[in-house]
């Protein structure tokens, strides 16, 4: 309709007829006035949510500065992660999914390729740190969430390719130094990468927007080093893994290689005295004469006559006569599974362990018929419970000494239980009283079942201030027992409406979907 032209035919009708407008005419212009009014009301309001998502996409990315900034104020050590594992999380949505399953790397790039994972950088204790998770975080009006990853970064100008092992500079084993600037640069851990990644509710009330940043980090001696300058790279070489039973042992030279390309050697010295093997190849076999630890030590030459070193390999080998450990008169210890916890939701978990006399240990994921190789003994070690699925996983341990010998098998159980349980399928929300001030809730019960035949433990109820508010856990109703249906909350503004929703949660701490959402 051509809104111009229509009241151009109106005025010049006033002009020759003075009876004024018909009872239909003045109904048509009601109308258009009505169309016009609520059209610009709609523009109004478009443009002010429009404008309140810009203004919360500055403020995270100032949210996102002032977290990158911290994270470069820090001394270069102090730049880690205030945990010793990451969860991964299996909601595309959560940031957290780009954590690997295992919780010690991270895709900065979110392709999900295994190449972008690099590894994470952990110290519980650290401080200074970065903290990984931060909720809420205020900037102006809106409430962020937080979150921190740092990670190693493999310099592609250091002349290296990464490795452990001796430095062939001094032969003192204490590192990688691939461009021959007398600074260690092992296992690739040249740089660190921060990433930062901030999420929010969006004005539109939507799913929540994410805002990310990075910066690498350096410790300012990683050189720039041009292959094609004609300038030799020295060789790679890190201690060997090892396996075997008993007295013979059998050796891999894995991390023995030439940065250049170049062909290598490798010399091998066992440790136990006996003359050294040169130019003994990736693969070699050493029986000892007698049980005992053993320092082994490779050295690496390339073809330009350069050379590198492992050093005296820690942990040493620790062989018995026997043909294996020796057990009985060894030391004894304890393990813990999840800090003593009686279920899981992963199968990465954290093992506590103590043992006095302890130089290394061994794993066995039943009652302790077969055991894995020996570690370095560690009060706490990350461990993958075994079989994968859900059930109730046992883990056992033995201590060695360093003559081979071990004590009394230790063991704990946990229940992993990965099952999320079914959401309530109802919510009503009423019965604000006169003062408004509170209101009643009532859900349908889960299908998932209630113990002992089932593990549902009960509800959390969550609730914001509408139409976009921040989401929080109702204080009054935080935990409802699986028994009940219903909770008051009596922590309402007289004035303001809310959004509500439940969850179901079962023993081992999953959590349902939402159910479906009320108002009140």
């Amino acid at each position: 309709m051509n809104l111009r032209g229509f009241f151009l035919r109106m005025h010049a009708r006033l002009h020759r007829d003075e009876r004024g407008f018909t009872v239909i005419e003045a109904m048509v212009a009601g109308m258009v006035l009505a169309i016009g009014s609520f059209a610009v009301a709609s523009s109004l309001s478009y443009g002010l949510d429009t404008t309140g998502l810009a203004r919360q996409r500055l403020a995270a990315q100032a949210t996102a500065e002032q977290e990158i900034e911290y994270a470069r104020s820090l001394n270069y050590e102090s730049v880690v992660l205030d945990a010793n594992v990451l969860t991964h999380s299996s909601n595309t949505d959560n940031p957290d999914y780009w954590v690997s399953t295992d919780g010690l790397s991270y895709d900065p790039t979110e392709t999900g390729a295994g190449a972008a994972y690099e590894p994470l950088i952990l110290d519980l204790g650290a401080n200074p740190s970065l903290d990984h998770f931060q909720d809420p975080v205020l900037q102006g009006n809106t409430n962020f969430k937080v979150y921190d990853y740092v990670t190693w970064v493999d310099s592609p100008t250091d002349g290296t390719v990464g490795g452990a092992g001796g430095d062939g500079l001094d032969g003192n084993g204490d590192g990688v130094d691939g461009n021959g600037d007398g600074v260690s640069d092992a296992n690739g851990h040249d740089q660190k990468r921060v990433t930062v990644v901030v999420t929010w509710a969006n004005s539109f009330g939507s799913l929540d927007s994410q805002l990310k940043m990075s910066t690498v980090i350096s410790d300012g001696k990683v050189p720039y080093h041009d292959p094609s300058a004609g300038d030799n790279l020295l060789p790679v070489v890190s201690c060997p893994v090892v396996s075997g039973t008993g007295l013979a042992q059998n050796f891999e030279a894995q991390g023995a290689s030439d940065p250049d390309g170049g062909t290598v050697t490798i010399d091998w010295d066992f440790g136990d005295g006996t003359p050294i093997v040169p130019d003994g190849g990736v693969i070699q076999s050493h029986t000892y004469s007698a049980a005992g630890t053993y320092y082994v030590e490779l050295t690496v030459e390339d073809d330009e006559s350069s050379t590198a070193t492992s050093g005296k390999c820690e942990p040493p080998l620790t062989v018995s006569s026997d043909g294996g450990p020796v057990g009985g008169g060894g030391p004894t210890g304890t393990v813990s599974i999840a800090s003593g916890q009686t279920y899981t939701t992963t199968s990465a978990v954290t093992l506590t362990l103590s043992s006095t006399g302890a130089t290394t240990m061994q794993f066995s994921n039943d009652d302790g018929t077969t055991w894995g190789s020996e570690i370095a003994y560690s009060a706490a070690v990350l461990y993958t419970l075994s079989p994968t699925g859900e059930g109730t996983r046992t883990v056992s341990v033995r201590f060695l000494n360093s003559g081979g010998e071990y004590g009394a098998t230790a063991s704990d159980s946990i229940i992993v239980d990965t099952t999320v349980p079914a959401a309530p399928t109802t919510l009503d929300v009423c019965c604000r009283p006169a003062n408004g001030k509170e209101a009643t809730l009532t859900w349908s019960a889960s299908s998932t079942l209630l113990p002992p035949s089932g593990d549902l433990a009960g509800y959390q109820i969550w609730r914001r201030p509408t139409p976009a508010g921040a989401w929080s856990q109702v204080t009054n109703c935080a935990y409802i027992p699986a028994s009940s249906t219903s909770c008051v909350d009596p922590g309402l503004t007289k004035t303001t409406n809310y959004e509500y929703y439940v969850v179901a949660v079962d023993v081992a701490g999953n959590v349902s979907a939402e159910s479906p959402h009320d108002t009140v």
